[in-house]
């Protein structure tokens, strides 16, 4: 008789303890434990995107566009909000429980055998699941850079790049270029490759990189005009002009910086080697779901959450805040002390509303001892809390107290372990 299986959070917590200190990239150990998995992903096409921002966006964009079409479309991104399952999703459906257990105990000799990590395993039993589900195509989100991320052992039918800035400036460079160029290996030989609006210098490095891959390069702003941009709370409605024809998308992700990935996955449709009918791009387009991106996770009085972490997002995260007239919202920030805090509170610094940091539960946060520092330094944030709940009644007082249009939280992924049971939001929501 086998032994029983262990449970759903043993195994979990047993992930989570591959975590290697720094990052442990390089794809010798992934490939050779992909082959010994029987390299799943081979079993169905892919679309490959990496980006330092609005890569996750992008992907469930396209994603939606595809099960509209009525395929069976895999779906792969990074980090998850609350459960790692999130990462992992057929037509919006999270992979269960019960297969990851199963999965994972099975493969615990060779993940220790090849000193697989955390990352890793999730991405071996994402492309498992999509090939068990028996999917049409799967839509698969870099974790870090690209050229020695583990999703790097596939040969997609199509590679996205997105917005690209300084971000893991450790780990993949501190130059543009030098980022780039990590980015810019996704580019496979003869594989067609989708750029969004990008800095000069970011399209001098992927225009070379196509060149050496004797690829075809789309310049997303070459192909997708946005010709309208009009915020209807909650939602947004975008007059998009292709090469092709005039789209009129009505979208739910609001943010100004949609608009740029919008026009990135109509330029990706428009390279796909299948057919996707006008109806199902506007219906895919109106139902995908991406939570943590200016989601709304309260009405009335307005809360706004967004996992924007560095310098770029922020900025873009304000911006969008002004764009759909919340110019003088509240702020509150938990801090992750891999980013770059200085450079945020730079961004924060002609913000005209009031501005609270907090340390969030877990190892990553900013301390609070550095949060005080930052508000030393820094003489725009108003105050500082050593936890989320006083964090939280700080902003409704003053929201109340000066009649702001709303909160937003920001700054991390792993606030939403606070904020979600705090305004009772259900992580388990459907990105298709």
């Amino acid at each position: 008789m086998s032994p029983p299986l262990p449970a759903y959070q043993e195994v979990i917590d047993y992930i989570f303890g591959l975590t290697v200190p720094g990052v442990k990239l390089e794809l010798t150990r992934v490939e050779q434990f992909m082959e010994a998995l029987g390299t799943p992903y081979r079993a169905y096409p892919t679309i490959h995107i990496a980006g330092t921002n609005g890569k996750g966006s992008t992907a469930a964009m396209l994603a939606s566009v595809l099960a509209a079409a009525g395929m069976r479309v895999g779906l792969f991104t990074s980090p998850h909000l609350i459960r790692p399952n999130e990462r992992i999703k057929v037509n919006g459906q999270e992979i269960p429980d019960q297969l990851i257990v199963e999965r994972v105990t099975e493969w615990k000799p060779l993940i220790e055998a090849y000193g697989i990590t955390f990352f890793e395993v999730l991405t071996a039993l994402g492309f498992w699941y999509f090939k068990n589900q028996q999917v049409d195509v799967a839509v698969i989100e870099t974790g870090l850079g690209g050229r020695l991320d583990a999703t790097n052992v596939l040969t997609p039918i199509l590679s996205v790049i997105t917005s690209v800035d300084m971000d893991h400036m450790n780990i993949l460079g501190n130059t543009i270029e030098a980022i780039t160029a990590e980015k810019a290996g996704i580019i496979k030989r003869g594989v067609p490759v989708v750029l969004a609006e990008n800095s000069q210098p970011v399209q001098a490095v992927i225009q070379k990189y196509a060149r050496q891959e004797n690829t075809e390069l789309l310049y997303a702003p070459d192909y997708c005009d946005i010709l309208q941009q009009e915020v209807r709370f909650p939602r947004q409605v975008l007059t998009c002009q292709t090469d092709v024809e005039e789209y009129r998308i009505d979208s739910p992700l609001l943010g100004i910086h949609q608009a740029q990935n919008v026009a990135v996955a109509l330029a990706a449709i428009s390279r796909f080697p299948f057919e996707i009918s006008r109806e199902a791009i506007l219906i895919g387009m109106a139902k995908v779901r991406w939570p943590g991106r200016m989601q709304v996770i309260q009405t009335e009085p307005r809360v706004l959450y967004d996992v924007a972490h560095n310098p770029a997002g922020v900025r873009q995260l304000l911006q969008s805040l002004r764009y759909a007239g919340f110019g003088e919202t509240v702020l509150l920030l938990g801090l992750n002390q891999r980013k770059d805090a200085d450079g945020i509170m730079e961004i924060l610094a002609s913000w005209p509303g009031e501005i609270g940091l907090y340390a969030y539960q877990g190892e990553s946060t900013v301390p609070l001892k550095k949060l005080l520092e930052l508000q030393q330094l820094n003489l725009h944030i108003t105050d500082v809390f050593e936890n989320f709940t006083d964090g939280i009644t700080w902003a409704e007082m003053v929201r109340s107290q000066h009649d702001r249009p709303a909160i937003c939280i920001f700054g991390s992924h792993y606030l939403a372990e606070e904020i979600f049971p705090y305004y009772k939001v259900n992580s388990a929501v459907n990105n298709i």
